[in-house]
């Protein structure tokens, strides 16, 4: 299901660098505003909107706090309210 994989080992700048985002925007050769990038930490969403791409907060593990991230553009609790939403958002 994944067409394209970066991970820490692939870049000279990891996260929070946007570097790792700019790689997959070229590989599909679309722009920011088409991205999404979801993450479970701040620095994820602070990369995407740094780079201009729609942010998604996975708050649904007990690693850290579960407040709200306020610059997120969607921030999901549980998984199957993740799951609902990618539903909605690729299937109408």
């Amino acid at each position: 299901h994944v067409e394209i994989l970066v991970s820490g080992n692939c870049v000279a700048n990891r996260k929070p660098h946007v570097e790792g985002l700019e790689r997959i925007q070229r590989h599909f050769a679309c722009a920011p505003s088409e991205m999404v990038m979801i993450g479970d930490h701040h620095y994820d969403v602070d990369m995407a909107k740094a780079h201009g791409a729609f942010a998604v907060r996975a708050s649904w593990h007990d690693h850290w706090e579960h407040e709200t991230c306020e610059a997120a553009d969607k921030q999901f609790y549980c998984h199957k309210e993740f799951a609902a939403w990618v539903d909605e958002v690729t299937n109408g």
